[in-house]
C-alpha cells in the first residue's frame, strides 16, 4: 500500500466499512460505504482516479457473470435478464436472446445494463484503474448504508 499521499485523497477503511476524504491531513468528508462480501472481498489497492462517469452503463464483470448471472439465467432465462435490466450482445454488438445462452457459451457474450434508476452503479462511477476492476460507485440500494454489517457487494465500494 502507498505510504505517502498527496494533499487531497480518499481512503476506504474496508474493515470499518467507511470512506474518508482527506485534505491537508484532516477529514474533509466521511461516509459509510458498502464493501465486498466475505466471499468476494474488496482487495487492498492504491490507484489514481482516472475519471468520473455520470449515469454510467454497467457491463457485467466475469465474477458476477459466473456466480450471479449464469445461475439466474439457468433458473429463469429471459425473466432474470428482464428483472435485472440486462441486455446481451455478441462481439459484433448484435442483441442475443436469452434462449440462445447456456452454460457452455455464456462467456462469449457481453451483458450490459443501461443507465437509469435501477442501474447497479447508480448515478456516479469513479474509475480507479486496477487489476481487479474495482471502483467506487453509487448504488440504487441506499437502504444498505444504515446497516451495521455492510459487506454486501461483489468487491466494489458503494458510496
Amino acid at each position: 500500500m502507498q505510504r505517502q499521499f498527496t494533499d487531497l485523497y480518499l481512503i476506504v477503511n474496508v474493515s470499518l466499512m467507511e470512506m474518508f476524504l482527506r485534505r491537508a491531513d484532516a477529514n474533509a468528508m466521511h461516509m459509510r460505504v458498502v464493501v465486498g462480501k466475505p466471499e468476494r472481498q474488496t482487495p487492498s489497492l492504491s490507484a489514481t482516479m482516472a475519471n468520473v462517469v455520470i449515469n454510467p452503463p454497467w457491463g457485467v464483470p466475469p465474477t458476477i457473470l459466473k456466480k450471479d448471472v449464469l445461475p439466474g439465467l439457468q433458473k429463469s432465462g429471459k425473466k432474470y435478464l428482464d428483472k435485472k435490466g440486462l441486455r446481451v450482445y455478441d462481439q459484433e454488438g448484435k442483441r442475443i436472446q436469452a434462449s440462445a445462452i447456456n452454460a457452455k457459451n455464456y462467456r462469449r457474450y457481453n451483458y450490459k445494463q443501461a443507465p437509469g434508476d435501477d442501474n447497479a452503479l447508480g448515478y456516479v462511477k469513479f474509475n480507479l484503474p486496477n487489476k481487479w476492476d474495482i471502483y467506487l460507485h453509487d448504488t440504487p440500494h441506499r437502504e444498505d448504508f444504515v446497516k451495521r454489517f455492510r459487506a454486501l457487494s461483489s468487491g466494489c465500494i458503494r458510496l
